[in-house]
């Protein structure tokens, strides 16, 4: 049987859950369905972890998509992009289908700014026709300069000389673009014989992002007749993981570093539940907390036919992987209690018949 310390009897009831019962429950918006093993034989101690259960696999942006479309007014903002300004004798025209286009001729110039939550690669995509000469048809060739916060990115080296509708791309590495404010400013200049644009799309990869469970064990023991189990444990809840792991991950996710630890939980917290919510149709409310430490103790005897209680208390962990980083969690016995296994060995076993 297991009996509670006297001292530790209020906190303890409501933290462990009842020997070798394993009921499902909800958490952060997850049913938790799987639970440590059973003990099967004295001093049959288990292997500690157990391993994860994966319950969700997701992706997020590190910069938020944007779309400039021709005719938008300087100043509209779309994702993480504001349309600055053009300079130049730039036309506005239509496809035969209704869609609006700018006519860039030679040496004028479109500016954009971007807001980069960290240094992280964007792609620039022109939905563009490069433009021909009046009365030549054939002659369309066009080019690009390309500068991003006053410098040269890319000079010339961007020959177009098709005439219909189709992409142009810049891959901006992630060494020119500073994390934080003023937003970086990129300014496109058309060379050689013009180009129209539809619109100017802004993007960055996906990240994986997933998020498991396990259960951990704390030092499992064994009661006797002439020896009580004296079951005193010092329980961690919240984020295992260092300081600069913790750091680490948060950049993952494309959060800015926080001075204190506790800030930068409470954005990972709000980054994963926006996550996980906008691609499940559950809720899912993620709470990350520095790490702190409670003592807690049991005592686990044996009744008038057990010959020894083999015990082993279980703690409830999460872990979230975004991008190859990990960041691990100790649940707090608030949220999931402690799960204890115990077994009995009979003082008299049952002869065979």
């Amino acid at each position: 049987m297991t009996e509670l310390n006297d001292t530790m009897k209020a906190s303890a009831t409501m933290t462990l859950a009842d020997a070798n019962v394993s009921t499902p429950f909800k958490l952060y918006g997850w049913e938790i369905t799987e639970f440590p093993p059973k003990i099967l034989k004295q001093g049959g101690y288990r292997s500690s972890p157990t391993s994860p259960t994966k319950v969700a696999h997701s992706s997020t942006k590190l910069f938020p998509t944007g779309v400039i479309k021709a005719g938008v007014p300087f100043g509209t903002t779309d994702g993480g992009v504001t349309f600055v300004n053009m300079a130049g004798d730039i036309i506005s025209g239509q496809t035969p289908d209704g869609v609006g286009y700018w006519n860039f001729p030679a040496n004028s110039t479109i500016s954009f700014n971007i807001i980069t939550p960290v240094n992280e690669t964007i792609k620039l995509q022109l939905d563009a026709a490069s433009a021909t000469l009046p009365n030549e048809p054939g002659t369309a060739n066009s080019n690009f300069n390309l500068w991003i916060n006053g410098k040269a990115f890319s000079q010339g080296t961007t020959p177009d000389t098709d005439p219909n509708w189709h992409p142009i791309e810049w891959s901006i590495d992630n060494g020119w673009l500073q994390a934080a404010t003023p937003a970086n400013l990129l300014k496109l200049e058309v060379l050689g014989t013009g180009l129209l644009v539809k619109s100017a799309t802004f993007t960055s990869k996906d990240i994986p992002i997933s998020a498991s469970y396990y259960w951990k064990s704390y030092k499992p023991g064994m009661a006797l007749p002439i020896k009580k189990g004296i079951y005193s444990v010092s329980v961690i809840s919240g984020v295992t993981s260092s300081k600069s792991e913790t750091k680490t991950f948060a950049v993952s996710l494309g959060l800015e570093v926080e001075d204190k630890m506790q800030l930068e939980l409470d954005s990972v917290s709000a980054k994963l539940s926006t996550t996980f919510t906008t691609t499940d149709s559950k809720t899912h409310t993620i709470s990350l907390s520095e790490q702190t430490e409670e003592s807690y103790s049991l005592q686990i005897r044996t009744t008038p036919e057990d010959a020894s209680v083999t015990y082993q208390a279980w703690q409830l962990y999460f872990s979230y992987e975004s991008n190859g980083k990990t960041i691990e969690q100790a649940v707090p016995l608030s949220d999931a209690a402690l799960s204890l296994r115990t077994f009995s060995t009979p003082l008299h076993p049952k002869k065979k018949s």
